[in-house]
């Protein structure tokens, strides 16, 4: 993963993703904010905190790409960590309770198979997430203290985690990947919000990475802190021209283009809010784990600056090698009949946009060497994912510590549960299933394949 990310943003200049070039002048504040002055092509992208993108890394990488249910505890390796691969263990007896031990082939260290207990609790447990039940209510049903509850849940979490990475391991190995990805603010009661980054695999619609913008145990130097909100309006004009003309001029009122803003916000007990664009490098530094195996793929990302420069920082080699592109893709209801065959510049850019049935997208990395494949399942795809995960969270958010465990499975329940307007769920379309789960289906092959990989 890259790990610095002061660099050139702007396409085609030779110094995109380069850290070191003569070229730079740095910490310009020519603009009125501190930024690296690119003499080659004349941008003046703001400095990032890359010890505060590297804190994000880290705690998100654990939390939706770790193997802590298989395999030796310390030799564990991360689901697309496609250089490595699951480090093998050998059988090595019982425990006078009867479970297996294994011994790991790299490090000798001898570990007991973590089996999967209290089935029964934990189905009961999804089937009340599935209902929205209310926490208390659910430690109810489950007639268990509230510690209990959250090792449930921690466990139900990481047991359909690995199920579903798993499968989308496999199903990713393929010459060509669309992902595409957009932001939304997800609002709570007291004034509390988290801004959160939706990615769908583009042809299917599946969920394969779903991000928020709280950290729950580093602590960031340049935490958000708040402020008048500079979130891009979707203006209900009649014009798609018009319409885009406001975004770029809602950018150009930012302190800078990244400088994304989304009110002010009440703390969340046990967390801190992250910059909307530190957030937005760790998410794309995640997806690079995904893309890795991809001989050629394609980024379509919402038209938001603070997302342009990390899904540029995520793949910028592959740009110059010709296997990686990025488009700015809109959405607008009169479709793109309005724009010209050949284009329309639009912004101080002159970004060209061209139009297509859903809205219209820009090429930001585009060299016409490829058919652009913009046949979208569904140009709303994240947007969707966006709408559901906010419909089956509890308002009352008190503590960020069950956060992260609900999303995961909810984000399995959409996928693999949840029919589209096609009567397939985006987990058929991926082709990692062939009918729409039950509650009982999707957890019964979540232990039947852990149970398999011991």
């Amino acid at each position: 993963m890259r790990s610095q990310f002061n660099c050139c943003k702007s396409y085609p200049c030779h110094n995109l993703g380069v850290v070191e070039s003569d070229e730079y002048e740095m910490e310009s504040n020519h603009l009125g904010y501190p930024a690296i002055h690119c003499k080659a092509c004349g941008s003046y992208p703001p400095l990032v905190d890359d010890e505060s993108v590297a804190k994000v890394i880290h705690e998100k990488i654990a939390r939706h790409f770790s193997r802590s249910l298989t395999g030796c505890p310390q030799c564990q390796t991360l689901y697309f960590d496609h250089g490595k691969g699951l480090v093998k263990s050998n059988r090595y007896g019982h425990t006078k309770a009867g479970q297996q031990r294994l011994k790991c082939q790299q490090c000798s260290q001898v570990y007991t198979v973590k089996a999967i207990k209290h089935a029964d609790k934990l189905l009961l447990l999804l089937e009340h997430i599935a209902k929205q039940t209310p926490t208390t209510q659910v430690i109810t049903a489950l007639d268990c203290a509230p510690k209990i509850y959250y090792q449930l849940l921690t466990r139900l979490s990481n047991l359909l985690r690995e199920f579903s990475r798993q499968k989308e391991q496999a199903a990713l190995q393929r010459d060509f990947l669309a992902l595409h990805t957009e932001s939304a603010v997800s609002q709570y009661a007291g004034n509390k919000a988290l801004w959160c980054i939706a990615t769908t695999e583009a042809q299917s619609g599946y969920c394969l990475l779903y991000s928020h913008n709280l950290l729950l145990q580093e602590t960031l130097a340049e935490a958000y802190l708040g402020g008048q909100s500079s979130v891009l309006p979707t203006p209900k004009l009649p014009s798609i021209l018009a319409a885009l003309t406001e975004r770029y001029q809602s950018t150009m009122r930012r302190q800078h283009f990244e400088s994304l803003h989304y009110g002010q916000l009440a703390n969340i007990r046990g967390a801190q809010y992250i910059k909307p664009s530190i957030l937005a490098y760790a998410h794309f530094q995640l997806l690079g784990l995904m893309t890795a195996s991809s001989p050629h793929f394609h980024h379509y990302i919402e038209h938001e600056s603070a997302i342009r420069g990390a899904a540029l920082m995520a793949c910028s080699e592959e740009i110059f090698a010709e296997q990686a592109e990025v488009y700015f893709v809109y959405r607008h209801f009169t479709g793109g009949q309005e724009l010209p065959v050949n284009g329309n510049n639009i912004g101080w850019w002159s970004d060209r946009w061209y139009g297509t049935h859903y809205g219209a997208y820009c090429p930001i990395t585009y060299r016409n060497k490829y058919k652009v494949p913009f046949s979208l399942f569904d140009a709303d795809g994240p947007k969707s994912v966006h709408q559901w995960l906010q419909q089956q969270q509890c308002l009352n958010l008190k503590s960020a510590k069950p956060l992260d465990p609900l999303i995961e499975i909810q984000r399995c329940l959409y996928n693999f549960c949840q029919p589209q307007k096609n009567q397939q769920t985006p987990a058929m379309r991926l082709g990692l299933s062939q009918q729409k789960m039950s509650l009982t289906d999707l957890l019964t092959a979540a232990i039947k394949r852990l149970e398999h990989t011991h």
